[in-house]
């Protein structure tokens, strides 16, 4: 019987220098271009979010 705090989850196995990224795209991220934080501007802004 699988764990029920994975239902529904995959798990991804990734080389050590996958890993690294990953982990420094999450604690480091890279500046959002003018282009895409504009259209998230205009986003929430029609959707109320």
């Amino acid at each position: 019987m699988p764990d029920s705090s994975a239902d529904g989850e995959r798990r991804i196995d990734l080389s050590v220098r996958d890993s690294e990224a990953f982990v420094r795209a999450l604690t480091d991220p890279q500046p959002l271009e003018d282009r895409l934080s504009d259209t998230i501007g205009r986003y929430r802004r029609q959707t109320g979010v």
